[in-house]
């Protein structure tokens, strides 16, 4: 970054306004360094009434060049529509002589950081130490479900508020810091392998998660060598099997990690203990609301190794929430909390002893077990067991027989053009159905090999763009779908093995046939129906995910139907939709039957566009498959894996789907 830059950070000071014009602050107190910059208390000069904010700016040192600083303002971008309890919401990016800073409630409390490195973490019941690795986890599960991974995870982002407990920072941000020169210490929670390739994926933060885990539950130590006291064998096992061989491990998800480590905790939502919330002194009045803060629009940029903090941050205190316009994931909360935490710091041990494990903690966990709200959905019946997604107010994942809207009518219309994930299916004459699409989101991912253990034709890993909006079909072609084609244009019914017809996908059909198929529903629905690019198959497999399968780098009994997948249904297709969904809804990616998509067939991904668009140079005569299916081991359905066949062929665990354009 350029010296002007630098020289404007480290001359911030109190009474400085800063900010674009359109939206201004003033700097009103500096807490100590925030790696990766440092917190300041503000006021909001655009608000309605006198608002104040805390601004988190950046330290130009901390990103190398402009491409850095870039990546960084695209994840702050993607992490805004994150809605959780538990991630701390900010209000908006902005720019001024060069530093990059963003906007967040007022910071009411600690981070983990201070609380380990003033040794106050002893303080901390077990209770209030499972209290927090849950909200945890699920702080990291709305992270998963918005298509991205923390990777970032570290104590200095985990802020821990009276009346919320866990507010996370710091989504993403790895991507755009050097885990050799970061100030920040998530070097020393990621899987090595992460580090050196710039990654990040489920199972690394639930391996970042049993490192914490590990730390918090062994009075603040990053010991790995033996069992906490706290943790009984079983939960070391599942813990040790982790951090030991996480490619191997059955745990591959944050939140499954804790559910597989607490479960009966996360369970006695009935004995939270909540009489104490409300600790206002006597002496001093509550007080009054605070007015609502202005809601700033997207990123404005007007100009283009710090320890972890242990003292307090100046004038930061708790308090209840301010009901800002953009804090959409802010939790009720049964009564006021406001006691300022910053005096203990002050003041002698036995009275820090006191009230950090008499209040300030035992509030910071009172909500602990608490379920995140739902996202509800009009036109959707959402299953009442699964988690939902919640990205950009979509409309979430639902059961295999949901029913899915039409898009075409005017109640429809608003929901089709702003929301993802939604379940739709075109109008068609009659005797004739159109398979159920789920509209994805547009976006970015790494298509390829991540994890290093596919085979030649995945490599080199690269990213693709998704900017063009499309649908993908939530189940593959049924034959009972199929056959109203074959009825309709006179050919002959492709063999089903004598497995069954119906639900089942549709099985001895050549990528001529699939292509026939799709411009027959085109021609039927007046849609630009079609097969789906290689690029769009991996994304729509992938789900925002970046392990080996969306559920985790191993396979898992009841995920797929694969030949050794440990099913109940061996050596012949499945019905579609009798596994789990990925995290956008779509059904059967991995395995069951492989499924052609447009492209001609290239040996690797060498001179690849980073494009969404079907790669039609190359080996034309054969075209691409993915998926795998019941035929093959499970290594083949991994997300990434691809292989070829004659476009003319045909074989009983060969099936599709199909893709259409959306507006």
């Amino acid at each position: 970054m350029s010296d002007p830059a630098v020289t404007a950070f480290t001359s911030l000071e109190p009474g400085q306004t800063i900010g674009p014009s359109h939206r201004r602050f003033t700097l009103v107190s500096a807490g100590p360094s925030h790696p990766p910059g440092q917190l300041w208390r503000a006021q909001d000069l655009a608000a309605a009434e006198p608002t104040e904010v805390s601004l988190l700016i950046f330290d130009p040192r901390q990103f190398s060049d402009s491409a850095s600083l870039e990546r960084i303002q695209a994840t702050l971008n993607r992490t805004k529509v994150l809605k959780s309890p538990y991630l701390m919401p900010f209000y908006g990016q902005y720019f001024f002589r060069g530093m990059l800073f963003i906007a967040l409630p007022l910071v009411r409390g600690v981070n983990l950081a201070q609380l380990i490195e003033s040794d106050k973490l002893s303080k901390l019941s077990e209770r209030q130490r499972i209290g927090m690795m849950i909200q945890l986890g699920r702080a990291l599960h709305a992270v998963q479900m918005g298509r991205m991974n923390h990777g970032t995870l570290c104590p200095e982002l985990i802020w821990l508020i009276p009346g919320r407990g866990v507010q996370l920072l710091g989504t993403g941000w790895y991507n755009a810091l050097d885990s050799d020169t970061a100030e920040l210490s998530y070097a020393n929670y990621q899987p090595e392998d992460h580090l050196v390739r710039g990654i990040a994926s489920n199972s690394g933060d639930a391996f970042a998660l049993a490192r914490l885990i590990t730390q918090i539950f062994n009075r603040g130590k990053l010991d790995i060598s033996h069992r906490p006291s706290m943790l009984d064998d079983n939960q070391w096992h599942k813990l040790s099997e982790l951090l030991t061989n996480r490619v191997e491990a059955e745990i591959q998800a944050p939140l499954q990690l804790v559910r597989e480590l607490f479960s009966e905790q996360m369970e006695q939502t009935s004995e939270v203990d909540t009489d104490a919330l409300d600790v206002t002194s006597q002496d001093e009045p509550k007080p009054a609301p605070e007015p609502e803060l202005q809601q700033p629009t997207v990123a404005d940029r007007s100009e283009s190794n710090t320890k972890p903090a242990t003292a307090p941050l100046a004038g930061v205190e708790t308090g209840s929430e301010k009901p800002g316009a953009a804090t959409e994931s802010k939790p009720h909360l049964t009564s006021v909390f406001r006691f300022d935490i910053t005096r203990i710091f002050s003041r002698p041990l036995w009275l820090i002893t006191g009230f950090l494990a008499g209040i300030m903690v035992s509030q910071l966990f009172n909500l602990v077990l608490q379920e995140e709200p739902p996202v509800e959905a009009p036109g959707v019946a959402a299953e009442p067991t699964k988690k939902r997604n919640t990205v950009d107010a979509i409309v979430t994942v639902a059961t295999a027989d949901s029913e899915a809207m039409n898009p075409f009518k005017p109640e429809n219309l608003n929901l089709m053009a702003h929301n993802h994930l939604a379940i739709f299916q075109h109008p068609t004459p009659p005797g004739v159905t159109a398979p159920k699409m789920v509209s994805l989101p547009t976006g970015r991912f790494l298509m390829g090999d991540i994890q290093g253990v596919g085979d030649d034709n995945e490599k080199p890993v690269h990213q693709v763009i998704v900017e063009r909006r499309f649908a993908l079909s939530r189940f593959e072609i049924t034959f009972a779908e199929y056959d109203q084609f074959a009825q309709a244009t006179g050919r002959e019914r492709p063999d089903d093995g004598g497995w069954g017809r119906g639900q089942r996908p549709v099985i001895n059909v050549s990528w001529l046939d699939a292509q026939a198929y799709a411009a027959w529903l085109a021609q039927q629905t007046g849609q630009a129906y079609r097969l789906p690019s290689e690029a769009e198959w991996e994304y729509a497999a992938r789900a925002g995910t970046e392990s080996a399968y969306w559920w985790g780098d191993s396979p898992q009994a009841g995920m797929a139907q694969c030949d050794d997948c440990n099913t109940d249904v061996a050596n012949q297709t499945a019905e579609v939709g009798q596994f789990p969904p990925n995290p956008w809804g779509l059904f059967d990616l991995n395995g069951n039957v492989d499924e052609w998509v447009a492209d001609c067939y290239s040996e690797n991904y060498m001179g690849a566009a980073n494009s969404q668009t079907a790669r039609t140079s190359g080996s034309c005569d054969q075209r691409v498959m993915r998926g795998g299916s019941w035929f093959d081991i499970a290594r083949l359905v991994r997300s990434s894996a691809r292989y070829r066949h004659p476009a003319d062929a045909r074989r009983d665990s060969w099936g599709f789907r199909v893709a259409v354009d959306l507006n």
